[in-house]
């Protein structure tokens, strides 16, 4: 993401997308953090992002931003782009120091939005809320187990609560994170993976957020779809070619087995390869695994003749 041009004195920029029909009384959201921050004598503003056409309650906004032009800008998309897009759209259109993320609904209570501040320390780039304890439905916090089970199977990395949208981080920390599709729901991980530190701390759950939420079969599979991607972003984007030459090794030593095994039982066992469709299978799988191992090739060539000028690592300290 890119820094807005123009930035003038803001403590924290409150960045609150709207791309989901799910969605709280918006008008109550900002009253009930405003005064929050008001009382942790913080200077800041609110950017909601309409993710599409929600005309009663841009409506309500509008007369809360007449008289407070200075705190509270509304930008809404002509359609819907989700959540990635609005949230950096929110980040370009701020001016804080810090970004403070919320969801168009109550996640956690309000007043838990202090202990972000408490904990956000010097050492500290992001700070994750962990809806705790939780009480929701069994079925609720089975599938958030199985979730974070599989992330952290593939990052390495442990969260409780990775998914949850009460989020504070430094302005930087921000601005190196790339969004884009369902990414938004891993910006922790996408922000350790730039060399930030990283907290996740406890923050009690908001009454309005404990009901039964089952999905249908599509959104499942694109959460595993969204692991997936992001296993791959964090451990190949730079070095591709370890992934699909693996892979492709990994085939063509299959077909090579295969094909060597039919050729064998042709030379020594009479069996003509006409008669074994196994033969051609063998074949299929060295054909895939070369072309596999060519594609990683012809990524690391598109890396390194196209290396971004941002660097992907992020410096603590430097000592003269």
């Amino acid at each position: 993401m890119k820094e807005s041009k123009s930035r003038k004195h803001i403590d924290v920029s409150v960045l609150i997308p709207i791309s989901e029909k799910r969605h709280d009384n918006l008008v109550k959201i900002f009253d009930a953090h405003k005064d929050i921050l008001v009382d942790l004598e913080k200077t800041f503003e609110f950017i909601f992002v309409f993710d599409g056409f929600y005309p009663d309650d841009e409506k309500k906004l509008k007369e809360i931003a007449k008289d407070a032009p200075d705190i509270l800008k509304l930008i809404r998309f002509n359609k819907n782009h989700g959540e990635s897009k609005a949230l950096t759209t929110a980040f370009h259109a701020s001016s804080g120091e810090n970004i403070l993320t919320l969801p168009a609904y109550f996640q956690v209570q309000p007043v838990e939005i202090r202990k972000l501040f408490e904990n956000f320390t010097n050492s500290t780039d992001v700070i994750v809320g962990q809806r705790y304890p939780r009480r929701d439905n069994a079925l609720n916090r089975l599938q958030a187990k199985l979730f974070h089970k599989l992330i952290s199977s593939f990052s390495g990395e442990s969260f409780h609560d990775i998914s949850c949208g009460v989020r504070l981080m430094r302005r930087n920390a921000m601005g190196r994170i790339s969004l884009y599709g369902d990414l938004y729901r891993f910006i922790p991980l996408l922000a350790i993976n730039k060399g930030f530190v990283v907290k996740e701390i406890p923050l009690r759950q908001a009454q309005e957020d404990i009901h039964l939420r089952v999905h249908g079969l599509g959104v499942y599979l694109r959460r595993l779809l969204d692991i997936l991607t992001l296993f791959f972003l964090l451990k190949f984007t730079q070095k591709p070619l370890r992934f699909f030459g693996l892979l492709g090794s990994g085939l063509s030593f299959i077909g090579l087995i295969i094909s060597a095994v039919t050729v064998f039982q042709r030379i020594f066992g009479d069996q003509a390869l006409s008669e074994r469709p196994l033969f051609l299978v063998g074949v299929l799988f060295l054909l895939v695994g070369v072309q596999t191992f060519f594609i990683g090739l012809v990524a690391e060539i598109i890396i390194f003749t196209h290396m971004p000028s941002e660097p992907d690592y992020n410096i603590e300290e430097i000592i003269e």
